[in-house]
C-alpha cells in the first residue's frame, strides 16, 4: 500500500506528476508498505557552492529508501554518463546528482 505524504495535485511539473502517476500502477510487491515523499528539501553546510536543494521523491519501504530525481524530456545513456535528447542527437550531458553505487558501497 502507498501513502503519499503529500497532495498529488499540488505537483506542477509535467515530469514529476507523470512519475507520480507511475506510483499508482499495479506491482507485485504484495502487502508492502510504502511511504513516499514530494519535494524535499534537503540542504548541506559542507558544499562550497550550493546550500540547498531538493529531492523529487524519496520513498521508504521495508527494502530501503529510493530518491527519484524526475527529468523532463527524452534521456539516454552515452559513454560520458546520462544525456538528454535533441531531436535524434545525444547533446546535452546532464550533471549527476551524486555517485553511482559501486560494490563498495552497496555492501552491509
Amino acid at each position: 500500500m502507498i501513502h503519499r505524504k503529500y497532495n498529488p495535485w499540488q505537483i506542477t511539473n509535467d515530469g514529476e506528476r507523470e512519475a507520480d502517476r507511475h506510483l499508482s500502477l499495479p506491482t507485485n510487491m504484495d502487502g508492502e508498505v510504502v511511504y513516499v515523499l514530494h519535494s524535499l528539501r534537503i540542504s548541506s553546510r559542507y558544499h562550497r557552492v550550493q546550500m540547498s536543494g531538493e529531492c523529487d521523491f524519496v520513498i521508504f519501504s521495508s527494502l530501503g529508501i529510493m530518491v527519484i530525481e524526475v527529468k523532463g524530456g527524452i534521456m539516454g545513456h552515452g559513454e560520458h554518463g546520462f544525456y538528454r535528447f535533441r531531436g535524434e542527437e545525444l547533446t546535452e550531458p546532464v550533471k549527476t546528482p551524486s555517485r553511482r553505487p559501486t560494490k563498495t558501497h552497496m555492501q552491509s
